[in-house]
């Protein structure tokens, strides 16, 4: 995922704009993301093999919802939640 890392990746449907820093990268590749994966009967090739095709499912997500940061975050004025279906090996993710 390194090359795409600070790199504009535009969504074909709404055509907003995201960048994956460092801290994205570092929460995809985290363990808490990699556990939640395998308690949802993923392993953790599957897990990463996601991680690494990121770019291309932005790229086709639909917006399901927007609202506000409940953490409150500064300079956060919205949250916005994509959604895709994808299967790897069989399997619904």
């Amino acid at each position: 995922m390194t090359p795409i890392l600070n790199q504009d990746i535009k969504n074909k449907e709404a055509g907003v704009i995201a960048r994956i820093s460092r801290n994205g990268l570092d929460k995809i590749s985290s363990k808490k993301a990699l556990d939640k994966s395998l308690e949802n009967g993923f392993t953790k090739e599957e897990h990463f093999r996601v991680g690494a095709d990121i770019k291309a499912l932005f790229e086709t997500v639909r917006l399901r919802k927007t609202h506000v940061d409940y953490k409150g975050r500064s300079g956060v004025e919205a949250i916005h939640r994509y959604f895709t279906e994808i299967n790897i090996n069989n399997k619904k993710a």
